[in-house]
């Protein structure tokens, strides 16, 4: 590892939404972090079965609400990625280890035949 690259520096991991999809298809365990407004997953996009939501905003402050949670895989959701590469900043900034965006969001997830059957 290279002495001078921090924990910060360390690039963001994307999941395509079809790996998403075959991953819940395996009964693998993501823990999966929508961090959209709650009125966004009642919208036109809905959202993932058994998802925990925490809007970004109020993540920092709900940390806790987490706990347990540092060792496994996370993948945060959102409408279109952003919000989630911010939510996985603060995750590795609390150490969380296995963070994933949904890469292109809901609207990725929506628009990609491999996922509607979830």
């Amino acid at each position: 590892m290279n002495p001078f690259v921090t924990q910060n520096d360390r690039a963001i991991e994307y999941i395509l939404p079809q790996e998403l999809a075959q991953k819940l298809d395996c009964d693998d365990r993501a823990f999966l972090l929508d961090v959209r407004a709650p009125d966004e997953l009642q919208g036109e996009l809905g959202h993932l079965p058994h998802v925990v939501n925490i809007p970004l905003p109020q993540l920092k402050d709900r940390l806790s609400e987490l706990a347990g949670q540092e060792d496994c895989d996370v993948v945060a959701i959102c409408r279109t990625g952003r919000r989630s590469e911010e939510a996985a900043r603060i995750l590795r900034d609390s150490r969380f280890k296995r963070i994933q965006v949904l890469e292109g969001g809901m609207l990725a997830w929506r628009r990609n035949p491999a996922t509607k059957r979830l």
